[in-house]
């Protein structure tokens, strides 16, 4: 799907980066998508086409920008259709079977992870945004 007239170009893209949040590197797949519509993550490796959902909200204040990301993980668990696939996903979305195929520490590692990125990209965006900001 093609961006929309002075839509960014990469609403509507998947992205697949491998990444490691804390349990092992696993290429993951992120649909970014406009606000409207919300962000799903799901893993290319574990055959989920969504296990989280994602935001990253990014906002202008006195001193820059400041982003704040949330994460609710395993609120709505949806695999890549197979013969089937409907029945397991009824099973695997109930809280039960939520606490048992969730890390425990998922929380902790997302925190981490997180942290790493966030502080690589405050050495990377101030050099883009200076390259590609419109005056």
């Amino acid at each position: 799907m093609s961006p929309l007239p002075n839509q960014p170009a990469y609403w509507h893209i998947i992205h697949h980066p491998v990444e490691d949040i804390g349990f092992g590197k696993e290429t993951l797949s992120i649909h970014f998508v406009p606000p409207a519509e919300f962000g799903f993550v799901g893993s290319m490796d574990k055959h989920l086409k969504q296990q989280a959902y994602m935001c990253h909200l990014v906002r202008r204040f006195a001193g820059g920008f400041e982003m704040r990301s949330r994460f609710w993980i395993g609120r709505d668990i949806r695999l890549n259709p197979f013969i089937g696939s409907a029945i397991i996903e009824k099973l695997v979305n109930t809280k039960m079977a939520r606490m048992l195929s969730l890390p425990s520490k998922m929380g902790l590692a997302m925190a981490l992870h997180c942290a790493q990125e966030y502080n690589n990209l405050s050495e990377i965006l101030p050099e883009l945004y200076s390259v590609y900001k419109q005056d």
